[in-house]
């Protein structure tokens, strides 16, 4: 199209831009390409252009643009497309590891398997719910804003960390019922305790975190995540334990601290502010009531002792029962009763024995996750003792 093939009637139809463009005469000069460009072609009558002219729309998209939206429920979206994000990652460390199996059997790796498909799938449904995906999204300014879009984040991203956790907790009790006393099925009822340990807290945001990074992240950065989803949840853990005010207080320090280096003022409080508030919601959450009564140390501890042996000798205990399984199942190959009957009653009575061990590591490992209860029990039963002995 240049000025000579069209008419006045059509001319007058363009756009103020391109009407310039043609009276210029940039279309028949051969470096017309060079001159105009896509960056610079709509600036040409910039100053003396009428903006609702080249822009009819551009009343409503400035006032769209100047009135802030609802932070809470742009923080609830925010917090589903982390959600979205999280489940993708899990596509996208698969097709990781397969593409690493590819590249060491010798085989290029693929951009175009299933994995690679669900995993963009996901992405494109986290950025399209994310406000801050969306280039005329204001950012939450002051305490107030960055309060409420925080706590509307945080309440669809503590639901994404609850499936892991469970499954963690589920995954750790089924590992504590693995019988045997060589070193594997002790090892995996161990591995079973740890990821039990806390309500199974710390293991289970570790391991969300690290699922997190595993499509993308180097090994520092996996690793990173594991070790501060771990803390986060040993923090939980204890401040669960706490009654209202010092559970607020705990997690309202966590917030602070935990809002990043280069936060300012407004962001830590903020953070500070949703951590505080999830100290009282979260009991809720378990079903348990807000104000939470802490236990009389001393019934606990008489509880404790009547669940197990002698806490002072409840390390040699293990041992002393896994010498009888030994013995009992050297026992059994060595000496098997004649009878069919007696067969059955000698491996109950093998069965029997591991039980108990489980049962008594499992008590070890709760005195080990709670030090200051198993101090306790221990000196009131060497008070015990005494008051026994006189």
């Amino acid at each position: 199209m240049d000025i000579q093939t069209i008419n006045q009637e059509e001319f007058d139809k363009l756009h103020p831009a391109m009407k310039e463009y043609l009276k210029a005469g940039i279309d028949t000069n051969r470096y017309g390409s060079e001159l105009v460009t896509e960056k610079n072609f709509f600036n040409m009558n910039l100053f003396s252009a009428d903006p609702e002219e080249l822009d009819p729309n551009l009343p409503t998209r400035t006032e769209n643009a100047r009135s802030k939206p609802n932070y809470f429920f742009a923080g609830v979206k925010s917090g589903l497309s982390h959600g979205a994000e999280l489940i993708g990652s899990i596509p996208g460390g698969l097709d990781r590891f397969y593409d690493w199996g590819r590249t060491t059997l010798g085989f290029e790796p693929t951009e175009d398997s299933i994995f690679d498909h669900a995993e963009d799938y996901l992405k494109d449904i986290a950025h399209s719910i994310g406000p801050e995906y969306n280039k005329e999204f204001i950012q939450p300014e002051g305490f107030s804003e960055k309060f409420w879009y925080g706590l509307g984040m945080a309440i669809p991203t503590v639901l994404t960390y609850h499936p892991f956790i469970r499954g963690t907790a589920r995954a750790g009790q089924a590992l504590q019922t693995v019988r045997g006393i060589g070193k594997t099925a002790r090892a995996l009822r161990g591995t079973g305790r740890f990821l039990s340990a806390g309500g199974s807290l710390p293991a289970g945001i570790a391991i969300t975190d690290i699922t997190r990074e595993i499509d993308d992240g180097n090994l520092a950065d996996i690793a990173t995540a594991g070790a501060y989803g771990y803390g986060t949840g040993k923090i939980l853990n204890i401040a669960n334990k706490l009654n209202i005010v010092p559970r607020m207080a705990v997690l309202g320090s966590t917030g602070y601290l935990s809002a990043g280096w280069e936060a300012n003022q407004d962001d830590r409080l903020a953070s500070a502010a949703v951590w505080g508030l999830l100290g009282i919601l979260g009991p809720l959450a378990e079903g348990k009531p807000i104000k939470r009564e802490l236990t009389n140390l001393e019934t606990q501890t008489k509880q404790l002792l009547g669940m197990q042996d002698k806490p002072v000798l409840l390390r040699d205990k293990i041992n002393e029962k896994t010498i009888e399984i030994k013995d009992a199942k050297k026992n059994f190959e060595d000496n098997p009763a004649p009878t069919e009957k007696g067969l059955i009653q000698q491996r109950k009575a093998i069965d029997k024995l591991e039980s108990e061990l489980i049962a008594l590591e499992k008590t070890d490992a709760k005195l080990r996750d709670e030090p200051v209860r198993g101090v306790l029990a221990e000196k009131m039963y060497e008070v015990d003792v005494v008051i026994a002995q006189t």
